[in-house]
């Protein structure tokens, strides 16, 4: 009987869709199925629903047990024939809010932050130790086992563990098996007789071919892409959710596997501080990978108790290729796959050390790539562009060469260009520094950033006092902005309050020297990272006469503004930061004007823009 091993079985959504399909085939039926993970709680919902389904779908016929903590691990793998990694290092809190948080504070922002991009990198950094911790047990315990790696960032850690293992590695992901029928349901289209063939890296895998019966269904794809994306961009239209990837598609003339919340942060086109207008023309969501999962946090209460606690529970099998994989091995009957493997002459115009997503062949053999020869060369320019900071990270994991992890950032096409080298350099010591003993040490570098310049704060930048942060929830729900608070009564710049958890808070002045982009108050930085907040911020403008002014604001999450008392503002809303989201127009009175914005938190990234349109008018003096 098999036995397959699965890395971080708290996954219980996971594990029901790759263990719940291999109790749906024949040659897995009594398989041995070991579940690891380091939560208890965790690993034993994940027992009990395996339960479940082992009993309803498969007579209780596969022996399930379980594994808990490092001391467990070797003794899980032991014997293994698949090893199944769905692991996360370092959860939501505290390593996404650090790849998020950190890189903010230097105006980078990012959507998701799992594949490539500065998140990317440190992801892959702290979890490339643990995978091969995970190697040198295999190596020991089960040396002929199949590597079946479902973590991200894909590409890097699978080029990690074929390049500092022996143990055989696939990766797999879930983007190629629904790319071409995802952009013909799209656009409207059917095909009866579907061929489609991809081949490129991971989360960038290019559609090469896709015919219906042998006619070529790219001339119409394109052409309804066009007049969808022509509609959408328009001033005041609706978006759609693929607008990124439509736009590439028409560009470089092939679409895309992965997503395009995805695939704005790959590349230098989209998330631009000097082109914040490019957020919503291409329905970009930025900090979309904290809210997910926040909300499935959240979403995990009620469905724990659908999956954990229901004798009943069955399952079809899904598309996951992990069953597949291991009935093809175990039958002989070949089944094929899109696989993460080395480039081992596959794709002849990308590297040899690239990690590529190609068509691979399984079998009693193993898992065996097919050739594919040159990409197109504009898409192999795009791919290299990616296969750099990739394998720049691969080498800082393995060589333990710090110098390493500054070249794949500097490498990186969102990083660079956003910022300059030394900020860069500066970005990865703060990330370094806030991963802690999540990542290892590493070699120290030779070359010491330059001082940088002096910061020249912008003439029209709004100087600000701060407060919070308040309580704003109610049963885990945040209120928005409907909670009347202190500040919102009487702006009294000495005053002290109870702020959130009973902890006493004050009115304290920002430096702009300290606001290093655009005006961005970081009410993370300023007031703390916490969820279901809200924060104030106070400017005193003296006018030498009664006027208009115009300022820009942008905040994350919703926002109000008061001016001398008068609601001039009010957005309900779950969004990220950007400059000029909203525009007001100022009626100062002779004298000195109480101008105050109240910003509520969700959950994620907090803080607020606010900037007077142009320069700053002459005879105004914010005091």
């Amino acid at each position: 009987m098999p036995k397959i091993t699965f890395m971080g079985a708290g996954s219980t959504i996971f594990v029901k869709n790759v263990i719940g399909d291999s109790l749906l085939s024949p040659a897995l039926h009594d398989s041995h199925v070991a579940l690891y993970d380091i939560d208890p709680g965790r690993l034993k919902e994940s027992k009990l629903m395996l339960d479940a389904l082992n009993a309803n779908l498969n007579h209780g016929r596969a022996r399930i047990t379980t594994h808990l903590g490092v001391g467990n691990r070797r003794e899980a793998l032991r014997g293994a024939d698949y090893v199944v990694n769905a692991i996360q290092v370092g959860g939501y809190k505290p390593a996404t809010v650090i790849d998020f948080e950190v890189p903010k504070k230097y105006g980078l922002r990012q959507t998701i932050a799992d594949t490539l991009g500065i998140g990317g990198i440190f992801r892959a950094l702290r979890t490339i130790p643990v995978i091969l911790d995970f190697a040198r047990d295999m190596e020991k315990v089960c040396p002929n086992a199949w590597f079946l790696n479902y973590t991200n960032p894909m590409a890097m850690l699978t080029a990690s563990m074929l390049r500092g293992s022996s143990i055989k590695t696939v990766g797999l992901c879930h983007s190629v098996q629904g790319c071409a029928t995802t952009i013909l349901t799209h656009l409207g289209m059917t095909a009866n007789e579907l061929q489609w063939k991809i081949a490129g890296i991971n989360h960038q895998a290019w559609l090469l071919e896709i015919t219906d019966g042998g006619k070529d269904l790219y001339p119409e794809i394109k052409a309804r892409a066009a007049a969808m994306l022509e509609a959408a961009r328009k001033k005041g239209a609706q978006k759609h959710w693929d607008m990124v990837r439509h736009y590439l598609m028409l560009n470089f003339g092939y679409y895309i596997t992965e997503s395009s919340e995805h695939s704005s942060e790959y590349l230098p086109y989209f998330i631009k501080s000097q082109y914040p207008e490019l957020i919503k023309e291409f329905n970009i969501p930025l900090d979309e990978y904290p809210r997910r999962c926040v909300a499935q946090i959240e979403s995990w209460k009620k469905q724990s108790l659908e999956l954990v606690h229901c004798p009943n529970l069955l399952h079809t099998r899904s598309n996951e290729y992990g069953s597949y994989i291991m009935e093809a091995m175990e039958t002989d009957v070949p089944f094929r796959i899109g696989g993460n493997v080395m480039n081992n002459g596959l794709i002849t115009n990308l590297p040899a050390r690239a990690c590529v997503e190609v068509a691979c062949l399984v079998d009693r053999n193993g898992v065996q790539p097919c050739f594919v020869g040159d990409l197109p060369e504009q898409l192999a320019a795009l791919n290299r562009t990616n296969i750099n900071p990739q394998t720049l990270t691969v080498e800082a994991a393995l060589t333990g060469k710090k110098e390493h992890i500054y070249h794949a950032a500097m490498l990186d096409p969102h990083t660079s260009a956003e910022l300059p080298i030394d900020k860069i350099r500066r970005l990865c010591d703060d990330l370094i520094a806030a991963h802690g003993n999540m990542l290892p040490k590493y070699n120290e570098t030779v070359i010491k950033p330059m001082r940088l310049k002096t910061f020249v704060a912008p003439n029209n930048i709004v100087p600000m006092h701060v407060i919070g942060p308040f309580e704003n929830g109610a049963k885990g729900a945040s209120l928005g902005l409907t909670r009347v608070l202190p500040p919102e009564k009487s702006v009294d710049l000495k005053a002290r309050y109870a702020g959130k958890d009973g902890k006493k808070i004050g009115w304290k002045r920002v430096a702009i020297g300290d606001l290093q982009n655009h005006g961005y108050y970081d009410f993370i930085a300023l007031l703390g990272n916490v969820d279901l907040a809200v924060a104030y911020a106070c400017a005193m403008i003296r006018s030498n006469s009664a006027r208009q002014v115009v300022i820009e604001l942008g905040s994350d999450d919703g926002i109000a503004a008061w001016l001398n008392g008068e609601e001039i503002l009010r957005v309900e809303a779950a969004r990220a930061a950007m400059r000029a989201q909203n525009e007001v127009v100022l009626n100062l009175k002779k004298g000195l004007n109480h101008l105050l914005f109240k910003v509520d938190q969700k959950s994620g990234a907090w803080g607020l823009y606010a900037n007077f349109k142009g320069n700053k008018p002459a005879g105004i003096k914010v005091v």
